[in-house]
């Protein structure tokens, strides 16, 4: 066990430094699944925003590099761990503008509706959900 968890810290060290650095918690299979740090700060520094809604979020490196350049990220997992993980990890790299939501992609928008009062009123707008 102490073996694999020394291959985990050097992949972890190669693919997302800076969660690393801050000594981020991650599991096996959402550091392989993740996006590599280098990718997801070259895919944020295309886009900006007040709201993204993310309906995959996993370990949350996308979210990390957007966060930079979005007022609000709203991300659906359906992995409670994974979403515990993240929500650890976004305070050590002092990020406070990420809600996360537990539950599957397909529920959430199916309940939207219902969850939009929970958001501010334009979020429906800008994510050009309106007609859900």
């Amino acid at each position: 066990a102490a073996w694999e968890w020394a291959v985990l810290l050097n992949k972890s060290k190669n693919k997302l430094p800076t969660f690393f650095k801050h000594r981020c918690k991650f599991t096996a299979k959402g550091l392989e699944q993740s996006t590599d740090e280098k990718v997801a700060i070259f895919k944020a520094n295309n886009f900006s925003g007040q709201i993204l809604l993310d309906l995959t979020g996993g370990l949350g490196v996308d979210d990390w590099a957007f966060s930079e350049n979005f007022q609000k990220i709203i991300t659906v997992e359906q992995s409670a761990e994974l979403n515990e993980i993240a929500i650890y990890n976004f305070k050590h790299l002092n990020v406070q503008n990420i809600e996360r939501i537990t539950d599957s992609a397909e529920n959430f928008l199916k309940n939207y509706k219902a969850l939009s009062r929970k958001f501010h009123r334009g979020v429906a707008r800008c994510l050009g959900l309106e007609h859900l």
